[in-house]
């Protein structure tokens, strides 16, 4: 169990953000909008954390003027990793930021409150690859893996959608959209002639229940092959 705290941060504004994202109007005339990486370059409104993990949030204000952000949690804790928070909600319900303008460091001057709902972890399995979420990954393991493993305690899920491309210094780019757990002919196939140091993106995944209508993204992953 986490100790229960709220911690209270600062981070420069970000200033690169997916176009497409939906903003809250606040009373003072401040747009703010979070966010949540779902691959290297794009992002998605955040609405609903994971309990007892990282959820990595982009925090940014349209305000130009704005050059800091003070912001906290009303259950958990939050943390500043380069330009992101870290929320880490501790239990399942709702986790309130609050989000300051911390241009004086003196005056914090309050933007907006957010509530974001909170999920069990369990109730979102993650999805794995020779049962890792990331980091080095033997040639042996990967070309043992069928496909993406989903982990899912219990209840039945289903593998919506994710994009996997392979990038090295040796390797040429390729990109395939996976819309099953298991791989494709032609991937298991480039496998094979992977070299040490190719790296492998996992990203854009997204999961469903049976018993569900809306599919959820998960947090994209990063292998890189060792032999």
């Amino acid at each position: 169990m986490i100790k229960k705290k709220t911690l209270v941060v600062s981070v420069i504004l970000i200033t690169s953000v997916a176009s497409n994202l939906i903003f809250a109007q606040t009373d003072d005339g401040y747009r703010t909008e979070i966010s949540k990486p779902t691959c290297v370059i794009a992002y998605e409104p955040a609405f609903m954390l994971d309990a007892g993990v990282d959820n990595v949030l982009h925090i940014a204000v349209k305000d130009t003027s704005i050059k800091r952000l003070l912001v906290n949690a009303s259950q958990g804790t939050v943390r500043q990793d380069g330009e992101d928070f870290i929320v880490r909600p501790e239990k399942f319900g709702h986790v309130t930021l609050k989000i300051f303008n911390y241009n004086d460091l003196n005056n914090p001057i309050f933007i907006e409150e957010r509530t974001l709902h909170v999920e069990l972890q369990d109730l979102i399995p993650p999805v794995t690859l020779a049962g890792k979420r990331g980091g080095e990954i033997s040639k042996g393991d990967l070309l043992a893996a069928n496909g993406l493993q989903l982990s899912t305690s219990g209840r039945k899920l289903k593998l919506v959608q994710c994009k996997i491309s392979i990038t090295g210094k040796d390797a040429k780019y390729k990109e395939f959209n996976l819309l099953a757990e298991n791989f494709t002919p032609e991937m298991k196939e480039l496998f094979k002639s992977l070299a040490a140091g190719t790296k492998i993106y996992i990203e854009n995944i997204r999961v469903k229940t049976s018993n569900s209508c809306d599919s959820r993204s998960l947090a994209p992953m990063t292998f890189v092959l060792t032999d």
